[in-house]
């Protein structure tokens, strides 16, 4: 090509306008683009053979227990157990770990409700620990709460903790109840 037809080209192409795409044409370009970059993030993911990843169950780091009513006023006393089920005959690797108490509520007499409690010894997976409100749990390292009523919330730093609570007068002599604990999400959202 002669030089006067490169020339005349080149003063084409840089005096031709730009376009502009349209807004419809620039989300639907952000969409793609987005797509895209999901798609990337996707096959990172991917084993290097191109197969199928497994699939992966990821658990929570911990477990909130709700207990919603213990008591240890008016002749009666609640028992508590904590059981580390992450030891089990499906494949899970079981978790040893603590758990904190926080007790919510009041004393005989109005007082104020205990300062929270952590096990001073790990639950192991397997395991299961009990305690009550008049004698405490010493082998874990929880005080005795006597006179306290209101509500505990046991967080235990290992999945799959599971809990059960037992209200009775003082020697089950005359009445009794059992309930399960309440897992609570996390997080918890109002």
């Amino acid at each position: 090509m002669p030089a006067s037809e490169a020339t005349r080209i080149r003063t084409i192409s840089k005096s031709a306008p730009t376009p502009t795409p349209t807004p419809a044409a620039k989300a639907e370009c952000d969409v793609c683009t987005a797509v895209q970059q999901l798609a990337a993030k996707v096959d990172q993911l991917k084993p290097a053979d191109g197969k199928t990843a497994p699939k992966n169950n990821v658990v929570p780091a911990k477990t909130t227990l709700l207990f919603p009513f213990v008591t240890n006023q008016a002749g009666f006393d609640t028992g508590i157990s904590i059981a580390n089920t992450s030891a089990d005959t499906l494949g899970t690797k079981p978790v040893a770990g603590n758990c904190e108490f926080s007790y919510f509520g009041n004393t005989t007499g109005g007082g104020a409700a205990p300062v929270n409690q952590r096990t001073t010894t790990a639950l192991l997976g397997g395991q299961v620990m009990a305690l009550t409100l008049s004698s405490g749990g010493t082998k874990y390292g929880i005080a005795a709460t006597p006179g306290f009523q209101g509500y505990i919330i046991a967080t235990c730093n290992f999945p799959y903790a599971r809990g059960f609570a037992f209200i009775s007068d003082v020697g089950s002599q005359k009445l009794a109840q059992g309930y399960l604990a309440e897992i609570l999400p996390d997080p918890r959202v109002p």
